[in-house]
């Protein structure tokens, strides 16, 4: 595929914006992309973002200028490979474009002969990706009483602009969020942050390698000291670790956990 000038800046402008999605959503994910994104490294973590936020301009170059090779292992051990991570992530998101590019690349992913994400009359049986095994987050809004996952929430944010000389235009120099609201009722949530409510959708999954600890497992570790005057071995703490990186786990997975 070849690429022209307008198409790389439009390209880049895309990365610009969805680098600021990412930053707002969790800095610490924004900070493992940001030098993929300046340096166009469209890896799996990048291009996840990009289905993530609908970037299908963004995800369509990668995969036609040959940057990634959708049957690769996926990184993120719940998905057997690269296509099928990108495929349950586009269906979660209801993004049509994205999922029936995806289909049409790969038609071993196609459910029926003719099947999209149009489909009403899927067989769920069949389904490439079940509901079931999707962990459903829940974070209750105290002023109606509704879980906010399922009815929606709404994040706005306060943007400062000055203008610039070297430009010649107003450039956005400041992107904080200002208020999360329940799409319910429309009231303000108080005390709670993007980046927590992200936590509690992974709150099963590894923060290190992404593994589902629900399928991997968690390793207790023991931690034993030596007492002099009794010359044994005593108990001092356990530690809990996902099993396939070693990583321990944080207090809000096991107090989640019941560990």
């Amino acid at each position: 595929m070849k690429t022209n000038e307008n198409q790389l800046n439009n390209i880049d402008k895309e990365l610009d914006e969805l680098s600021k999605k990412v930053y707002l959503e969790s800095p610490d994910f924004w900070i493992s992309i940001s030098d993929k994104i300046v340096d166009k490294v469209f890896d799996e973590m990048l291009l996840f973002f990009a289905v993530k936020y609908d970037y299908y301009n963004i995800l369509s170059f990668a995969i036609e200028n040959n940057y990634i090779d959708l049957n690769m292992s996926s990184k993120n051990k719940d998905y057997p490979d690269i296509m099928s991570h990108f495929l349950y992530t586009a269906k979660q998101n209801k993004d049509k474009k994205i999922y029936n590019y995806l289909l049409n690349l790969n038609k071993k992913y196609t459910i029926g002969e003719n099947s999209s994400l149009d489909d009403s009359n899927r067989n769920t049986e069949k389904d490439t990706f079940e509901k079931k095994d999707v962990y459903i987050p829940k974070y209750m809004c105290p002023n109606c009483n509704t879980n906010i996952f399922d009815t929606g929430y709404r994040v706005s944010n306060d943007i400062t602009y000055k203008f610039s000389f070297q430009d010649a235009e107003p450039i956005e120099v400041s992107n904080e969020i200002s208020s999360i609201k329940c799409c319910n009722c429309d009231k303000l949530i108080e005390n709670v942050t993007t980046d927590k409510l992200y936590s509690i959708c992974k709150i099963q999954n590894c923060d290190n390698c992404g593994s589902s600890l629900t399928k991997v497992g968690i390793i207790a570790k023991k931690k034993m000291e030596f007492n002099e005057n009794t010359e044994e071995f005593g108990y001092v703490s356990t530690s809990y670790c996902c099993s396939n990186c070693g990583s321990e786990i944080d207090s809000s997975q096991r107090e989640y956990f019941k560990l």
